[in-house]
């Protein structure tokens, strides 16, 4: 995975943020933090980094995708916080996740055309949706390459029920992970939810890192 850094030498407390597959780090500049920030993103190995001594708080913030990674991957003792954002620990899921069918017809027919109509349905509208392409535009080869190692690792790795999450946002009107789903998982997690009036991708919800903390 790659990992861009935000840093500040004067906090002690680190936002650690998973992002989804097909997202990059430039999708989240405009949330501001007191904090550290580091963020999480093309999802073609798992490898992390050591995280500083320094940072004596550590709050998790995971979406879509980025729920299921930072679940396979964080182990970290001084975590504080640990909100999911539209995702699960079983992202390939017909109860608790995206529909099989669905997961794998997207893996499978991946190009750009179809693309800009999952980037559509990610964000709400065509607007939004062409915004977010264009970030991403020539990387179809790349991101073919990160959902197909998702998949690969999907099928060899146990779900990890057992991180603690804090709590779980979940849009009303998810066109990516199903709101039932989402609802069903969490429910069945007896983790906190809180309902969204927004699409699969929220962010324009928030301004800073720290409204996504639960202290």
């Amino acid at each position: 995975m790659k990992i861009e850094k935000i840093e500040n030498n004067n906090s002690r407390c680190l936002t650690f943020f998973f992002s989804g597959w097909a997202a990059s780090s430039i999708q989240f500049r405009h949330l501001r933090s007191d904090s550290a920030v580091w963020i999480a993103y093309d999802y073609r190995d798992l490898q992390l980094p050591p995280i500083p001594e320094n940072y004596a708080e550590i709050h998790v913030v995971a979406w879509s995708l980025g729920v299921w990674v930072a679940s396979q991957v964080f182990r970290d003792s001084r975590l504080a916080s640990a909100t999911a954002i539209n995702g699960t620990p079983f992202p390939n899921h017909d109860q608790w996740g995206i529909p099989r069918v669905v997961f794998q017809g997207t893996l499978e027919k991946l190009d750009e055309k179809n693309f800009a109509r999952f980037c559509r349905r990610m964000c709400g509208s065509k607007t939004l949706g062409q915004q977010f392409e264009v970030l991403e535009e020539g990387r179809i080869p790349e991101l073919k390459d990160e959902l197909t190692f998702i998949n690969r690792e999907l099928i060899s790795r146990p779900a990890n029920e057992s991180f603690p999450w804090s709590r779980a946002l979940i849009s009303r009107n998810d066109h990516i992970f199903p709101f039932e789903n989402l609802r069903n998982y969490w429910c069945h997690a007896a983790v906190p939810v809180e309902e969204l009036d927004a699409p699969h991708h929220p962010f324009h919800l928030w301004s800073s890192w720290e409204e996504l903390w639960m202290r």
